[in-house]
């Protein structure tokens, strides 16, 4: 099953990436954040777009 899923940048996020990856059945097709364009931050948790591109 593929799976796109919401990323915050936080511990959470960090935690449910890991769990995703260790199951065979799902593919991880990509990861969804929300940027404040005019700060070029993750909405969440103020981390910088150039963290997150990497």
């Amino acid at each position: 099953m593929k799976v796109l899923v919401s990323w915050s940048t936080g511990k959470d996020s960090a935690w449910m990436l890991h769990r995703l990856q260790q199951c065979q059945d799902l593919q991880l097709v990509g990861l969804v954040s929300t940027v404040n364009a005019e700060f070029e931050r993750v909405a969440m948790h103020g981390v910088r777009t150039e963290l997150v591109t990497q």
